[in-house]
């Protein structure tokens, strides 16, 4: 069962054991997320619901059961902002406290091969600035840091973008002005 809380009248969720090795094995970060007790949005494909009656207190009360399909999770900050990291979080928080405009650009929304953790959209001489955190040292991750790099200095030039090595320094640099 997906264990959801104050739904009235939302069926109960039977997750079959294909499915759930599924989301285990595509959405572990975001499970060990919601075991933290951060806010993961999920999304679930079901089949109709199919009501019962059961017996509470001598009276027939409507119970409803759906079989999960298929299912996704997304791990957001409470503004409902999607993360990616904790760095990422850090990032937004900062951005959140210090009243910037900026933008968080989802893999879905465009066809691009990079973009960026983050948009700053109050900068002057120019209507964005890329925010990029980069927050581990594996080979293929720096491999990938490489191609955004390049990709950020020729498209916007060199310095006018901003990121944080994470991996290499915990402190979070300051972002540019207004």
């Amino acid at each position: 069962m997906l264990p959801l809380g104050l739904f009235s009248g939302f069926p109960d969720l039977v997750l079959p054991e294909d499915v759930r090795h599924r989301l285990e094995r595509s959405f572990c970060r975001e499970l060990l997320d919601w075991r933290r007790g951060m806010k993961v949005v999920i999304i679930a494909e079901t089949e109709p619901p199919e009501t019962s009656f059961r017996q509470i207190d001598e009276r027939d009360q409507p119970s409803s059961c759906s079989t999960v399909i298929d299912v996704a999770l997304m791990t957001v900050i409470p503004r409902f902002i999607p993360l990616d990291s904790g760095y990422e979080g850090a990032v937004e928080e900062k951005l959140w406290q210090e009243k910037r405009a900026f933008i968080k650009p989802l893999r879905y929304d465009g066809e691009e091969d990079v973009f960026a953790d983050f948009v700053l959209k109050d900068v002057p001489d120019g209507d964005a600035l890329p925010m990029e955190v980069f927050g581990m040292n594996s080979p293929e991750y720096l491999q990938r840091r490489q191609v955004k790099t390049a990709h950020y200095e020729a498209e916007y030039g060199p310095g006018r973008w901003w990121y944080w090595d994470a991996a290499a320094k915990p402190d979070m640099p300051a972002f540019p002005c207004v």
